[in-house]
């Protein structure tokens, strides 16, 4: 980025104290509002703050005030305004000025202000006192620290209340909080919608700060993708279609004015049930897919996703707060580079709000010809894009070479060996701790950063041996926290930045062998076992040995067995995982003693168990004596639900198919599910009054294929079934005393009773999913009652129910006095 003057506001600056410039003197300037934000409680004392953040010439620049308590906590001083001026944008303890000035009425009290304009700036600060009824003044002064010629800073994942129906930011927010943040590209991209960016860009009068293009979240049941560039007035692609191969080819087919092949990008593809990875079976632990509706024809992948940079630890193994993230789209990414993959890794802040998930952490950093934010050549953008001349980060600037070729090339070892540069820079406000180089998936060194805060922090030069192909990426890491710049959330948001490999060429004969086709062809021509591991394993790496294990079971090599056995006692988790999976394509009873160990491991991690249990029914599938059926009573419910319900798939039992159901009953908010009690729940007889003037009765119903009961089903208008409770009710019959195993989930809130019993109640709005709950029940021999309460916030509406044991029977009505085993479902 290359700092420049903004367009002032005379009456602003006249009203602040400074003399406009010369090329400020414009007398068509609109003029400073008299207040921009208001107080979130109305009924607090006030004064007014007049800021105004400069360079070192005491020129205004767009940027973001930040106001702290004195204890550091970010304060609830301004409500969302519909009549904010348009070149402001305001929320919470912020406020973002398009023109680096402007007046706000503030609480009461003692503060510490900040001034900033995103990563690549310094910051400044200072005490605030603000008197009820007085005018404070507080100017912050800040400069660019880092020089990042030849690279501008892009944000390709954004998003607006008003297209997205969600979060908090308008289009002319959108914009100011973008150019506060010193963001100079930005994608919108909008849920199943294509946002035009740029009439909000000219009417604020701000085409000289940024660049931005149309694109669209396609936002489907398999996935979130991003497609960019698009044309505004196009039709969205049908977010129905539920097999990537068909959505990929109707998004490539898109004209736009560039004449580009819309890029596709994969989105948070770990998180939640809109998990591409997930919803399309690719295997975190083999880089495969398992499911035809994936495709690999896509150009970007998401690895760090929103402020925290989720997708970039492992869930269950770093000891680091992943929420919905699941397994580690970093591992993810490094499995597809090893087969072979090129796909540029990225980072975006999925913003939806002014506040919270900040526009610009993560960004990306692409190469361009051209400085200028207004200028940006979006053609050579995407190709950039495409052939990884990008790195991703939450803080460090990161200049990278190898092989004497910079990021995203192919360069080549010399006599065995690579020389690698590293130059580092960060603001002085960020932390910058150490530097990963990482090689075909494993770090190969650890290079420390010095604790200064100067804006160069490493320039330095390493060798490394390099006999065998091979790419080279870095990982660059701070432990302190970038608040209250970026305010800790789910976690404390830490400086990261990734960067696109550089492909090494080690043995000259122009190209680069995957390592998964190396590991085939090692495991496929050595001798015997013996050589195999005393010259291959013995100094092979991590992923090195994965891949030596998968390849021995992909390809069905004579050595596979012993391969994957030896993997099975490896130390470290990437190898086991991997011999987990030889061993449940192989399917050779001897792994059974090795992956119950695994198994029953209270050392190991729960999907490396879950993993290591449906190896076992695979090498196993009687499940007899010693294998998974007499395993799954004693492992932690969180065990099994690592595995995303596919071992359970694999377990005894079903879904209750046959049910029956009453509703609906109001419900003002999906909370009042745990305190507002209907007849059903008392046993009163039906009939009941409920929302609507028809009385309510039990009626039969049955669930899916997939074992859903779509509670809708009652009455289809969503007028009746928004905002509403319905029960659903079954009776179980068990031959003898049990405790059973059971699995549930419900969209929304919900209760669930066995007999007189609660035994989980949940009152928060999402979609329901199989393994929401796992639990275990105590069973009196012969019959039991389960009933299920489902509040209903909007949209779906159902709930799942499982028991894992084929010995119990159901009945959706109540059943006769004697205890016979009830009729077979």
């Amino acid at each position: 980025m290359t700092a420049r003057t903004p367009v002032a506001l005379t009456a602003a600056l006249a009203l602040a104290g400074l003399t406009p410039p010369a090329a400020a003197q414009d007398a068509d300037l609109p003029p400073l509002a008299d207040v921009a934000a208001q107080p979130e409680d109305a009924q607090l004392a006030t004064g007014e703050l007049l800021f105004r953040i400069v360079d070192p010439d005491g020129n205004p620049v767009p940027g973001r005030l930040t106001l702290v308590t004195e204890d550091d906590q970010a304060p609830e001083l301004f409500e969302t305004r519909d009549d904010t001026p348009e070149r402001l944008a305001v929320r919470t303890n912020v406020v973002y000025a398009l023109d680096g000035i402007a007046l706000i009425t503030v609480p009461v009290g003692e503060y510490t202000a900040y001034a900033s304009r995103g990563l690549e700036y310094s910051i400044d600060s200072g005490p605030i006192t603000i008197t009820e009824g007085q005018r404070a003044t507080w100017t912050g002064t800040i400069n660019q620290e880092i020089d990042t010629t030849g690279w501008i800073s892009a944000d390709l994942h954004l998003h607006t209340l008003t297209y997205s129906g969600h979060g908090d930011s308008n289009m002319p927010e959108r914009i100011v909080s973008l150019i506060g943040e010193g963001v100079e590209f930005a994608v919108a991209t909008d849920h199943n919608h294509h946002t035009d960016l740029q009439p909000t860009i000219d009417s604020l009068d701000a085409d000289d700060s940024m660049t931005a293009i149309t694109g669209n979240e396609v936002s489907t049941g398999i996935g979130h993708f991003n497609a960019y560039p698009l044309e505004p007035d196009r039709p969205v692609p049908e977010s129905r279609v539920a097999d990537a191969n068909l959505l990929f080819r109707i998004i490539r087919a898109e004209p736009n004015r560039f004449d580009i092949t819309p890029i596709i990008q994969l989105n948070h593809p770990r998180w939640g049930d809109i998990d591409y990875f997930g919803q399309t079976g690719l295997d975190p632990a083999t880089g495969l897919p398992t499911k035809r509706t994936y495709s690999g024809q896509f150009d970007l992948i998401e690895l760090l996703n929103e402020n925290e940079g989720w997708g970039y630890y492992h869930s269950g193994i770093d000891d680091v707060e992943t929420k919905s993230g699941r397994h580690s789209v970093l591992q993810d990414w490094f499995n597809l580079l090893n087969r072979g993959g090129r796909y540029t890794g990225v980072g975006n802040s999925d913003s939806h709000t002014v506040h919270y998930d900040f526009a610009g952490y993560p960004r990306n950093f692409v190469r361009s010809s051209t400085d200028d934010a207004a200028d940006i050549d979006v053609r050579e953008i995407a190709q950039n894009l495409r052939t990884r001349q990008v790195f991703t980060t939450i803080g460090p600037f990161v200049e990278f070479e190898a092989g004497g070729v910079p990021m995203g090339a192919q360069g080549n070892a010399d006599a065995g060996e690579i020389e690698v540069r590293v130059r580092i820079q960060a603001a002085s406000w960020i932390d910058c701790d150490r530097v990963r180089v990482v090689m075909n998936g494993d770090v190969i060194d650890e290079i420390p950063v010095p604790d200064v805060r100067t804006p160069v922090r490493l320039d330095t030069t390493r060798t490394y041996p390099a006999f065998r192909d091979c790419w080279i990426t870095l990982l660059v890491e701070g432990d302190d926290s970038l608040a209250p710049i970026v305010c800790d959330q789910d976690r404390a948001i830490l400086p990261l930045a990734v960067t696109n490999p550089i492909w090494i060429d080690a043995d000259g004969d122009g190209q680069v062998t995957p390592l998964i086709a190396r590991a085939r062809r090692a495991v496929n021509t050595v001798g015997s076992f013996d050589e195999f591991r005393t010259t291959m394993w013995r100094d092979a790496r991590p992923s090195e040995r994965a891949f030596l294990v998968l390849a021995g079971a992909e390809t069905g090599a004579l050595l596979g067995p012993q391969i994957a056995a030896l993997g099975l006692g490896a130390p470290d988790r990437v190898t086991r995982i991997a011999a987990i999976r030889a061993c449940e394509r192989i399917r050779n009873p001897a792994f059974i003693p090795p992956l119950r160990l695994i198994a029953s491991s209270d050392t190991a991690d729960n999907y490396l168990r879950a993993s290591a249990l449906r190896a076992l029914l695979a090498c196993d599938p009687s499940g007899g004596p010693g294998g998974v059926l007499s395993l799954l009573s004693t492992v932690p419910p969180e065990v099994l639900r690592e595995d995303d319900g596919r071992l359970l798939d694999l377990a005894p039992g079903e879904f209750v198919r046959r049910w029956t159901i009453a509703g609906y009953f109001p419900c003002d908010e999906i909370a009042s599910v745990l305190t507002d009690a209907h007849p059903p729940e008392a046993g009163e007889p039906e009939p009941y009054q409920g929302k609507g003037d028809d009385p309510i009765v039990w009626t039969r119903a049955g669930s899916d294929d997939t074992g859903y009961l779509d509670l809708q089903q009652i009455d289809a208008d969503p007028e009746a079934y928004e905002k509403a409770v319905a029960y659903a009710r079954v009776w179980v019959y068990a031959p003898e005393d049990l405790e059973v195993m059971y699995t549930f989930g419900a969209d929304d809130g919900s209760r669930l009773w066995f007999g007189d019993d609660l035994v989980y109640e949940e009152a928060t709005g999402h979609g329901a999913a199989p393994t929401q709950q796992i639990g275990r029940v105590a069973l009196d021999e012969g019959w039991t009652l389960v009933l299920v309460k489902v509040a209903n916030g909007g949209g779906g509406f159902g709930c799942y129910l499982r028991f894992i044991d084929d010995r119990l029977r159901y009945s959706p009505v109540p059943p006769p006095p004697a205890t016979a085993p009830a009729p077979s479902p």
